[in-house]
């Protein structure tokens, strides 16, 4: 390879990022990342809730290591600490104008909500969790809630139901949702609907940080923070990138693992394919938001669904002084709200228990943050089972990493999805600058 300042640049810290960071370097690699903003991790972001004393997650959170191969592999390499997640002891379902705390809907409509549970199943239960979506003939399924939904006539409340938890997990409003996002999910639980709930067993002891920096601090990668990267150019022997300050580093490959709604505003030179340039020239419609809440005068342990302010709310834990650390989940076009207003979680709370208040309440806005404008990848119909194709293709010695693109059902919603794109992408690159199996790590420039 010729002379350059690092073997392989990458830009963005999240998990695909570093995971693919972290292969290169054990392969003997000289490996830099470039992080645009203060901190690693991406859109897992582990902070002291403001204020408090408590530990809180502003992104993912959950983990499956059932299900979740290459995250259970990370987990045992560094001996990171879970806990079990508890299941709820409290519903309140709000469908069809009423609050329900058995039932989620009317006895009357049971047999429709079974219609619809088999409709998700038989339809999930096509996609394999084992070869990438995109391989498969399941673009059919790549159409809107309302067109999957609308041969089955479904009443209000079992509609609310639906949709609530769709909008909850999917940060859109349903009608601007492509069905094959949250058919993908189902799938890699075995496609029953009731992974939705169930599916989410296990959480990290310390956080999510708690992984991603112990993957950071026992590898040789080096890393530079508040490192937003503005252009990448490709030459004959190599890859020149430039950062916001002016500072400008060289490799023979670049990986590019910022969240997909941002991508274009990295200027290319040559120019990315034109299927790429299409692919990510405007924002894809996952624009939610999390509130964590410290609440008290409510029911122990809920889980709440509906069509209100926070689609779904579910619990962290319960607190010393006898509240709960609650998790909320809405979207803009439902709701618009500022996420970060203690008035916001109160009128969410309302919503589900009138006598609940809201002692604290604290999140991030992704939507207006600008290293990610958005939550993670969700794709208006007629959009998703094309776009991990199109990202996977490497443009001559660049190449594309994210959970937004990984090519199999933990796309998008899981951090398993960011680490599986990363080891696809090392490995990539490494095939690109024919690594041997192991080779002699050589020293780079200080720039």
């Amino acid at each position: 390879m010729p002379e350059t300042d690092f073997d392989v640049v990458v830009a963005g810290a999240g998990y695909a990022g570093i995971t693919a960071a972290r292969d290169m370097c054990d392969r003997g690699l000289s490996v830099l990342v470039l992080e645009a903003s203060e901190r690693v991790g991406g859109r897992a972001y582990t902070s002291l809730f403001s204020g408090r004393d408590e530990l809180v997650e502003h992104g993912a959170q959950w983990i499956n290591q059932t299900v979740s191969h290459n995250m259970r592999r990370e987990i045992q390499r560094y001996d990171i600490g879970t806990v079990a997640d508890v299941p709820p002891e409290s519903v309140t379902f709000f469908t069809g104008g009423e609050r329900r705390t058995t039932l989620p809907i009317p006895a009357a409509e049971l047999g429709k909500l079974e219609s619809a549970w088999f409709r998700l199943y038989d339809a999930a239960r096509r996609i394999s969790a084992a070869i990438p979506v995109y391989d498969q003939p399941v673009a059919d399924l790549d159409i809107s809630t309302d067109q999957f939904f609308a041969p089955l006539e479904l009443p209000r409340a079992t509609t609310d139901l639906l949709y609530s938890m769709i909008a909850a997990h999917c940060c859109a409003p349903p009608e601007a949702v492509s069905m094959l996002r949250p058919l993908e999910q189902l799938a890699a639980f075995g496609s029953s609907p009731y992974a939705m709930f169930g599916g989410l067993t296990e959480k990290f002891a310390n956080g999510t940080a708690d992984l991603i920096t112990t993957m950071i601090e026992t590898s040789a990668l080096e890393l530079r923070l508040s490192s937003p990267v503005t252009h990448v150019t490709q030459g004959a022997s190599g890859v020149t990138v430039t950062t916001a300050s002016g500072g400008v580093v060289s490799g023979s490959a670049c990986v590019v693992a910022v969240p997909s709604n941002v991508i274009r505003r990295i200027e290319f030179l040559p120019r990315l394919s034109e299927e790429k340039r299409a692919a990510t020239a405007e924002n894809h419609v996952g624009r939610g938001y999390k509130i964590s809440m410290v609440v008290e005068g409510i029911p122990p342990r809920p889980l709440c669904l509906g069509p209100g302010p926070l689609q779904m709310i579910v619990t962290v834990r319960e607190l010393a002084d006898g509240a709960w650390l609650l998790s909320g989940f809405g979207c803009q076009g439902l709701s618009d709200p500022d996420p970060t207003s203690l008035e916001t979680a109160q009128e969410a709370i309302e919503f589900y228990f009138p006598e609940g208040r809201v002692i604290a309440s604290d999140a991030h806005d992704w939507n207006r943050d600008p290293w990610f404008d958005g939550t993670y990848r969700i794709e208006a119909p007629g959009r998703a089972h094309a776009f991990p194709r199109i990202m996977n293709v490497p443009e001559g010695r660049v190449f594309f990493a994210g959970s937004d693109m990984a090519p199999s059902v933990f796309r998008s919603f899981w951090m398993e999805g960011a680490i599986e794109s990363g080891h696809l992408a090392a490995g990539q690159v490494l095939a690109s600058l024919n690594v041997p199996a192991a080779r002699e790590r050589k020293s780079h420039i200080a720039t």
